[in-house]
């Protein structure tokens, strides 16, 4: 289906070219244009399981795949736009330059993107101010990873560099907040960093399922994460403790089901979270799933850290432009607790551009 999509993208984005630029010979562009956007998905999907025996040539050539993929994308209104401004008296030329102009930033564009996007990673530092922390937390960091999708656009060793990057910032714990792996022939290679990085942060590593892991089978990362010291959560909470005191991590699972029965789904799965804390207890929620940050406004856990949007990966002035989440990215808050979605360390597809990558940490404060 996506082929079929993108190869009639494709199709018409190459007919309005040569409509516009070539008259005459417009099928031209438009074979090209289909039989380009039919290589780039092939190659794509070829990449996404060839990619641990590939050299230099073939990343380069993935990195122009997925950007001819992303230029398709962006270049359909434009190029609709041009076609329909050559049929104006004096707009031919305006149109043909026009045209080419936004195909080749298009295309530039997805390529730039593509390139930089699994090279840059920002540390970003969040203070949370917390009325009911044990006076022993304060000062606590949190380092949250989510998303790193293990496999052609992120590695094993990418997930060292986190951890590593994190332990530098003098992160007392980590949370992963799924979509860990992708490529499960490097789980034995992914559960070694995590075994060996662990001993790292006093407070340990804690894991929250995501919808990759239901994709790439759950029952086989849950055995292999299990032999590990990493702490997964599966709609439950543990005690984190400290220098005599102590404060609660609750972890939701992924929440499937219709978009009408989703609010009942996560009101359930955070029940179960949220089963047995006190009260007065400090809460951190750990989540895939955005739409769990109203539960931590709800049941006033002092940080719900959530993934999944990856921020949308493109935007503008550090904004997302379009997006189907109530919560798409960086920091929210009801007046008392907070929010946070993270941009993500990695993903399955490798363009960014206006949304880098993140290690997102946060650093608890008595108030």
């Amino acid at each position: 289906m996506l082929m079929l999509i993108f190869v009639a993208a494709g199709l018409l984005e190459g007919a309005l070219l040569g409509m516009t630029l070539l008259k005459k010979r417009w099928y031209v562009t438009s074979f090209f244009g289909g039989a380009g956007s039919a290589l780039a998905v092939w190659y794509i999907s070829w990449y996404a399981t060839g990619y641990a025996d590939a050299d230099e040539l073939y990343q380069i050539l993935s990195v122009m795949a997925c950007g001819w993929a992303v230029g398709i994308i962006m270049a359909l209104l434009p190029l609709l736009a041009g076609w329909i401004i050559h049929f104006a008296p004096s707009g031919k030329e305006f149109a043909k330059a026009f045209s080419f102009l936004c195909a080749a930033l298009s295309f530039g564009i997805g390529v730039f993107g593509s390139y930089t996007g699994p090279i840059y990673e920002d540390v970003t530092a969040i203070t949370v101010p917390v009325e009911q922390l044990p006076p022993a937390f304060n000062g606590y960091k949190i380092a949250q990873l989510t998303d790193t999708h293990i496999g052609p656009y992120y590695h094993v060793a990418d997930l060292a560099q986190d951890l590593e990057r994190a332990r530098q910032e003098g992160a007392d714990m980590v949370a992963i907040t799924g979509d860990l792996i992708d490529d499960t022939r490097f789980l034995n290679e992914t559960c070694q960093v995590l075994r060996e990085k662990a001993a790292d942060f006093p407070g340990g590593i804690w894991y929250t399922w995501g919808n990759h892991e239901y994709y790439r089978g759950q029952d086989t990362i849950r055995e292999a994460i299990v032999k590990t010291p990493v702490i997964l959560l599966e709609n439950e909470n543990r005690l984190l403790a400290k220098g005599g005191a102590s404060i609660y991590v609750a972890g939701a699972d992924y929440p499937w089901g219709d978009r009408d029965k989703l609010e009942r789904i996560e009101k359930t799965m955070a029940d179960k979270a949220f089963s047995g804390i006190p009260k007065d207890k400090a809460v951190l929620l750990l989540a895939h799933h955005p739409d769990f940050i109203d539960e931590g406004f709800r049941r006033q856990a002092f940080l719900t850290l959530t993934g999944h949007t990856h921020g949308t990966q493109f935007g503008i002035m550090g904004e997302p432009i379009i997006t189907p989440f109530s919560y798409t990215r960086g920091r929210y808050t009801d007046g008392k607790t907070i929010g946070y979605v993270s941009r993500g360390n990695g993903g399955w597809f490798p363009f960014r551009v206006g949304c880098s990558r993140e290690l997102a940490i946060f650093v608890l404060k008595k108030v």
